[in-house]
């Protein structure tokens, strides 16, 4: 009986060391920081690789900086304004009657006495600017004496230089009493043109 007794204390201790071995060799889980254990339950943001700008987006983008930009060494295109800039010259044209000659064309005379004259004028046109002029109109006033004043216009057909000086002549019909003469006669230029075309812009 006592016998019996001790097997099974021996048993029961037997079974407790046992117990015992396979507690302690249980590994203690190590005690991490609390941020450190939810970080790794938590999943991780995906990192999406860097997008390239597409070839269509690359050339716009080369051909809309092109206007701004130019290549190194790559002469510069002047601009339509620097082009387009000119210089205007300066002066006027003056013209002065130096011949008048009247004759009577032997027409009878008007109700009123008036009579015809082929009236014969000349003079010369002086170009003052600093440029050559073209198309000048002369304009002539004639009268006798104690008569209205007509006047009539003459074209200079050639080119005026730079301080040239041409002559010009005329002929017209004018009406009066008696035949018009050189004195009160005088000449104006009313119009005129530059010779370059480039200048024609200018303001004469």
């Amino acid at each position: 009986m006592r016998r019996l007794a001790a097997i099974g204390v021996f048993l029961a201790l037997g079974s407790a060391c046992s117990t015992t071995s396979r507690t302690i060799a249980t590994p203690i889980p190590s005690l991490e920081p609390i941020s450190d254990f939810f970080a790794r339950l938590s999943p991780r943001p995906s990192v999406s690789p860097p997008t390239s700008p597409s070839p269509s987006a690359a050339a716009q983008s080369a051909s809309g900086n092109s206007a701004a930009t130019s290549r190194p060494g790559a002469p510069r295109a002047s601009s339509p304004a620097a082009s387009s800039r000119v210089s205007c010259p300066s002066g006027r044209v003056t013209a002065e009657v130096t011949d008048v000659s009247a004759s009577d064309t032997g027409d009878p005379p008007s109700s009123n006495g008036d009579r015809r004259y082929d009236v014969s004028v000349s003079g010369t046109a002086t170009n003052g600017a600093n440029a050559s002029v073209r198309g000048v109109t002369v304009s002539v006033s004639v009268h006798a004496n104690n008569e209205r004043a007509t006047s009539y216009d003459v074209s200079v057909p050639q080119t005026i230089g730079p301080g040239q000086t041409v002559g010009w002549s005329g002929r017209f019909r004018y009406r009066g009493r008696s035949a018009p003469q050189g004195e009160g006669s005088y000449a104006s230029v009313s119009g005129w043109s530059w010779a370059n075309a480039a200048q024609s812009s200018c303001p004469v």
